[in-house]
């Protein structure tokens, strides 16, 4: 949730909530997608991308 959302104040309780409720499949889905966007972030430093 973006810090400027409409409603933030009322909307971040809400999510923690949920978040905490919900602790184990979002911890899961967070190493899911570090295991899958991880390799495609180094990529460019292993290669020098940014070095010239």
């Amino acid at each position: 949730m973006p810090t400027d959302a409409p409603r933030y104040s009322e909307r971040l309780p809400e999510t923690a909530s949920r978040l905490e409720a919900n602790r184990e499949q979002a911890a899961e889905r967070m190493r899911r997608y570090r295991t899958l966007y991880r390799p495609r972030l180094e990529v460019p430093f292993e290669q020098s991308l940014f070095f010239e």
